[in-house]
């Protein structure tokens, strides 16, 4: 079984690390966009729920009196 972490030479590492970190980028850089599209939508769900708990929440209390 052959090691094949060993035989690769520093620039090669260096270069493929690179790469990894321009991928990240590019990868950080759609998502951010993406998320900039749904965020009203994000926050219109959160802000929904947030009332329909507060209400459920309400009402639960009010019956226990």
């Amino acid at each position: 079984m052959s090691d094949v972490t060993g035989k690769h030479s520093p620039v090669e590492k260096f270069f493929r690390m690179c790469l990894f970190v321009f991928g990240g980028i590019v990868l950080l850089q759609l998502s951010l966009q993406m998320l900039a599209e749904i965020w009203p939508w994000l926050v219109g769900i959160a802000v929904l729920v947030g009332l329909v708990a507060g209400l459920l929440w309400w009402l639960w209390i009010r019956r226990q009196w």
